[in-house]
């Protein structure tokens, strides 16, 4: 085991970072053949995690995404909604608590848009904090995925399988 200071490494190996890889090359096709309404369901992992995650395994999960992103281009599109996406997909799924925020700024007449991870109420893996900059327009979250899944299962011709 390697003592705690050192970098955080996650398990997983390759078939964790293929699968990040292949969902991030993805994520515009995504975009644009997903129902805003229905992106929360899209993202949330189809199993709930047994447990919380620990903050070094959440560290460990985003070093490993921002990884694959690096690595990944030209194939994989750089910039906040991919890396913004992907982190929460896989963070999701690991069973942390994020939420997805997405917010505009205008500075001088120029409308500027960014889209970044809050953990516990704080911005996560952010150069620095985006809210004084950016005002929240539209947010997925846990709960908000989740009910956007079940009310898809629900909804007669949703074409959701149950």
């Amino acid at each position: 085991m390697k003592p705690s200071s050192s970098a955080p490494t996650e398990a997983g190996g390759a078939l964790l970072s293929l699968r990040i890889f292949a969902f991030a090359a993805t994520a515009p096709v995504l975009l644009a053949r997903t129902r805003l309404a229905s992106l929360a369901a899209a993202l949330e992992p189809a199993r709930p995690p047994a447990a919380e995650p620990t903050a070094a395994a959440v560290a460990a999960r985003v070093a490993r995404v921002d990884g694959v992103l690096a690595a990944g281009w030209p194939i994989v599109r750089r910039g906040c909604l991919t890396r913004g996406l992907t982190r929460y997909r896989f963070l999701r799924e690991l069973g942390a608590d994020v939420s997805l925020k997405f917010g505009l700024a205008n500075g001088s007449g120029d409308w500027a848009g960014h889209c970044w991870l809050e953990l516990a109420g704080q911005p996560l893996a952010e150069p620095r904090d985006p809210r004084p900059t950016y005002a929240e327009t539209w947010r997925i979250a846990p709960s908000s995925a989740i009910d956007a899944r079940t009310a898809a299962r629900s909804v007669p011709g949703s074409g959701a399988q149950r």
